[in-house]
């Protein structure tokens, strides 16, 4: 179920129905002729009523009727649109005419959604939300229409970027989150990334299989990303294959071995948060650390591949990953306020060691990254396909997910 945050409605309510008294207040003390001119650069602000939601209606003030102006109005007695001469006088007002001249100056507030944490199913994203093809160009457009949900933000996707020759751009956009995913090559490496901004952070979600750490059941990246409705669903940490690692689901640990991995926490603003192995010694601190910090849920694979900017990648072997040697990599960063990166390196053209992901990554202004688990279980989903090449041609049974999903309500 989707939670729909009411303050704002409230709020923009009680802004107009406080202007309404003070415009009453005001037109009965002057009892008089009011200046009235609208700003040169006004625009229209003009919205969907299937997306606007019903305001309480404002009550209407109490007309009192201006001072006869010397010569004839408009015939139909609404205010004059034509801007007076120079020293002459400008054309009566109403009260309610003196309100609109403030309200026009408001815009609808737009509701905010969030999905609830124990909420399992997000909304079914919509169909015709999705798109694709092969041409960069063709996003354009998409851009434009995810202008305000983007707010500013710089996105490492561009219409203009070079990707794989014949392969799949793929998207996905409404009013709570924004996705793209493409191909491209570079330094001998098969990439394959997706970028997704988000409205609020509770879009950005972890699976276990069948909802419980405590399940033997696993699942392709697929199944499970269509059980839980995700726009876009990535592997995970897998980890329910080893017992190293903090794992945290649903706010609640569930595992707790603080030596041997990184770990990725994500707080209840959709922020990543690195900790390095042995910086928490034992379960009190890691409870304590969960509670300080409104942590959701931990990914528990890594290493840290970027901080601050610098690429960190272990020299020395590390617990997983095979992190010297030759294999597919997958890795997760945050770039923003609810907008994150991911991305898989595909092996097979040259030696794929983590570090070098992380010098791509750096090169495209990314400084942060964390390690998932790669091989096999490195798998982009989006529209129910997978975007990016698997090893061996088939999707691996796991554990978990990472997932981002619509918040806009079913009934929206």
């Amino acid at each position: 179920m989707v939670q729909y945050d009411n303050k704002p409605r409230r709020f923009a309510a009680y802004i107009c129905m406080a202007l309404s008294i003070a415009a009453a207040l005001l037109s009965a003390v002057l009892c008089a002729r009011l200046p009235f001119t609208a700003p040169a650069d006004a625009e229209e602000v003009s919205v969907s009523p299937a997306a606007e939601p019903e305001l309480p209606p404002l009550p209407a003030p109490e007309e009192i009727p201006a001072p006869a102006p010397e010569s004839a109005g408009p015939a139909d007695g609404g205010r004059d649109s034509a801007a007076p001469e120079a020293g002459g006088e400008a054309a009566g007002i109403r009260p309610g005419d003196l309100m609109a001249g403030y309200i026009d100056g408001l815009i609808f507030i737009k509701p905010t959604y969030r999905l609830p944490d124990d909420t399992v199913v997000a909304p079914k994203p919509a169909k015709s939300a999705f798109g694709r093809s092969k041409k960069p160009s063709d996003t354009a457009r998409v851009l434009e229409e995810a202008e305000l949900l983007l707010n500013g933000r710089e996105l490492i996707w561009s219409p203009d970027r070079k990707t794989a020759d014949d392969k799949w751009i793929n998207w996905y956009r409404d009013d709570t989150i924004f996705a793209v995913t493409w191909r491209q090559r570079s330094a001998g490496m098969d990439l394959t990334f997706c970028e997704v901004v988000v409205a609020h952070p509770s879009q950005f979600r972890r699976y276990m299989a069948d909802n419980s750490f405590s399940s033997r059941y696993r699942y392709t990246p697929t199944q499970m990303s269509n059980t839980v409705n995700a726009v876009v669903g990535i592997s995970g940490d897998f980890c329910k294959y080893r017992k190293l690692g903090i794992v945290v689901y649903g706010s609640k640990l569930c595992r707790c071995e603080t030596r041997k991995l990184d770990i990725c926490f994500v707080d209840s603003s959709g922020n990543l948060k690195f900790v390095r192995r042995g910086e928490l010694a034992g379960e009190e601190e890691v409870k304590q650390y969960i509670a300080d910090n409104d942590i959701r849920f931990s990914l528990a694979f890594g290493p840290i591949m970027i901080e601050d900017g610098k690429n960190v990648v272990p020299t020395k072997k590390y617990p997983v990953g095979q992190i010297l040697e030759d294999y597919t990599r997958c890795s997760i960063s945050q770039l923003g306020e609810g907008h994150y990166l991911i991305a898989v390196a595909s092996r097979g053209r040259s030696e794929l060691p983590l570090k070098k992901l992380a010098n791509e990554l750096l090169e495209m202004g990314v400084d942060n990254a964390y390690a998932l688990d790669g091989g096999q279980t490195a798998s982009i989903v989006i529209n129910g396909r997978l975007a990016n090449p698997v090893d061996f041609g088939e999707e691996r049974l796991m554990s978990d997910i990472i997932y981002f999903a619509t918040a806009v309500p079913k009934d929206k």
